[in-house]
């Protein structure tokens, strides 16, 4: 998960679900978030260009990925939302199906 302010980083979306009173655990919140911050994301980028030998995939993120219900909290401690109602997993796989993205 790439965070950046851009309208189409995933940041602008949580942040408005949080100010929604939306910003609570998803599913049961112990899954990890790998992220990164976008200028990290880009520097990352521009080294691994400069440097052809490499081969294959390769994962770009923080070093400390965070559970969700961790960053949910703060999410809405940023947002200085006190409360955040939880999704339920069948919520996220409509949201997943209506997205056109993956639930794992």
């Amino acid at each position: 998960m790439v965070l950046g302010s851009d309208p189409n980083s995933v940041f602008p979306v949580l942040r408005r679900l949080t100010r929604s009173g939306l910003g609570g655990k998803m599913g049961d919140g112990k899954q990890y978030v790998s992220w990164i911050h976008v200028a990290d994301f880009c520097r990352a980028v521009e080294w691994l260009m400069a440097h052809e030998e490499l081969d294959g995939a390769v994962n770009i993120a923080a070093p400390e990925p965070v559970q969700n219900h961790e960053m949910m909290k703060i999410l809405r401690q940023m947002c200085g939302m006190p409360i955040g109602l939880p999704a339920a997993r069948w919520m996220l796989e409509v949201g997943a199906f209506i997205l056109r993205t993956e639930l794992s």
